[in-house]
């Protein structure tokens, strides 16, 4: 596939687009300048689409997150329907030329270093034509699909779906204990050697890859998973996925392999809200008008009460303090001043945030009006220039992992990435300085760019 520089040939777009972004905050007040952000932000996904395709498959999470968000808050800002977990009606604010632009960038800086980045894969290496390699990872899939079974054996008495329950409180009365629970942690993490292992081998091996994929797809169905985690299954299959087709397939055959995704996401989407309408008891559209409304709820309502004027920097000590002492569980949160947990508490009365935080329930997409409650304007424009360096990196690095079959780094940039998906949306940065975090760090600083036999099963 030809190599397009994609710095040098946006450039001109790129000023026009922040050009306007920055009129449009200037002018919020006026719907119009609204509807003119909203507009340069989704056209610049042609601009995406042209240059870098694969970035739409390799950062799926990324556009996902960004594209509900930002959808979200259009529905809240240009409606007056009731935000029942707000406990207020929707109404415009002008929140929406900032948020737009957050995201923006957010998109700019990591196409800015994936350019600069320079991953360079071998074809040789995403073959696996090395027979110790592919036994290697044939035994990792044969591992993992033991300790789903492990797990699902456990839970089988008890269904979610027939007990009604979410994953939450099914958690609670059903979920798997001891070093099971432990185990169960673990199992999203050690999922890439079967999704490496159905894009590389062929055959019986690639079956056991899908049929370790399908079998974590029901446990998940059986113990109360609606969403996110076939979500988080989809897009991390989708980042190991993109090297392989940006070595192997064309440019029109990538697009139509976009296509084919997008509709696999919908199907995916679809099937949630088929298993949520067994367990919600009231109308299933609500639900969905609900849960999208909650992408940019937040935002919208730190926005609408602080419009980015009334700092909050003293408060940041917040954060650092509970990076030390954050308690794990949602409902060991009750009157936390920190992430999700007192952005919460900032917008509702604290009577409803505790008995939300008691039933182990939170919301989502705290970050960046987090970053605006303490920092102003400028916050949101800091947080995802920061956001977009790690995502950039660790997906990279994660890429160069598996390309050079080091193993247990591929283990340690999963653990990163979806500890990073977690913190970017509840402002929660806790793992990244637990222990066994800090252990991390000081490996991957001793064996850099070295190959430490022992620790790691690389191959040539």
């Amino acid at each position: 596939m030809k190599r397009v520089i994609v710095g040098k040939n946006t450039f001109r777009i790129d000023m026009i687009s922040l050009m306007v972004f920055i009129i449009c905050i200037i002018f919020h007040d006026i719907p119009v300048f609204s509807v003119i952000s909203v507009l340069v932000f989704f056209s610049y996904w042609f601009v995406i689409l042209k240059y870098t395709s694969v970035f739409f498959i390799k950062y799926f999470y990324i556009l996902f997150v960004a594209t509900s968000a930002v959808l979200s808050c259009t529905v809240i800002e240009f409606s007056t329907f009731y935000l029942n977990e707000l406990r207020i009606n929707a109404r415009y604010t002008g929140s929406l030329p900032l948020f737009a632009m957050s995201y923006w960038i957010l998109f700019k800086v990591i196409l800015i270093i994936e350019l600069k980045y320079g991953v360079k894969i071998k074809t040789s290496n995403l073959a696996y034509e090395n027979k110790t390699v592919d036994k290697v990872m044939t035994i990792a899939t044969i591992c993992v699909l033991a300790c789903i079974m492990l797990c699902f054996i456990y839970v089988l008495p008890h269904p979610a779906f027939l007990y009604h329950l979410e994953r939450a409180a099914y958690a609670r009365y059903y979920g798997v204990t001891g070093i099971l629970k432990h185990i169960e942690t673990e199992i999203p993490r050690l999922m890439v050697f079967p999704y490496i292992h159905i894009i590389s081998s062929k055959g019986n091996k690639r079956r056991l890859g899908i049929i370790c994929v399908i079998t974590a797809a029901l446990y998940y169905v059986w113990i109360g998973n609606k969403f996110g985690m076939f979500f988080q299954m989809f897009y991390m299959f989708l980042i190991i996925l993109s090297d392989y087709i940006k070595i192997h397939t064309s440019r029109t055959k990538l697009k139509k392999i976009i296509i084919c995704i997008g509709i696999s996401f919908m199907v995916i989407l679809l099937v949630a809200l088929g298993i949520q309408s067994i367990t919600y008891s009231g109308s299933i559209w609500i639900y969905f008008t609900r849960r999208i409304a909650a992408q940019g709820q937040l935002w919208w309502r730190i926005f609408d009460l602080f419009n980015g004027n009334e700092l909050h920097i003293l408060e940041f000590g917040d954060e650092i303090i509970s990076f030390f002492n954050a308690p794990g569980d949602v409902y060991d949160n009750i009157g936390s001043a920190y992430g999700i947990y007192k952005m919460m508490y900032v917008s509702l009365p604290s009577g409803i945030v505790d008995s939300y935080l008691r039933a182990g329930y939170r919301y989502t997409e705290g970050g960046f009006a987090a970053m605006l409650y303490y920092f102003g304007y400028i916050g949101p424009v800091i947080y995802a220039v920061l956001m977009a360096v790690f995502f950039s990196v660790c997906i990279n690095k994660l890429s160069t992992a598996v390309n050079r079959r080091q193993y247990l780094r591929i283990f340690i940039y999963v653990r990163f990435l979806l500890m990073g998906t977690t913190s970017f949306s509840m402002f929660i940065f806790t793992p990244f300085l637990s222990l066994s975090s800090i252990i991390i760090y000081c490996y991957l600083v001793m064996t850099h760019n070295r190959s430490m036999k022992i620790a790691e099963l690389k191959f040539s």
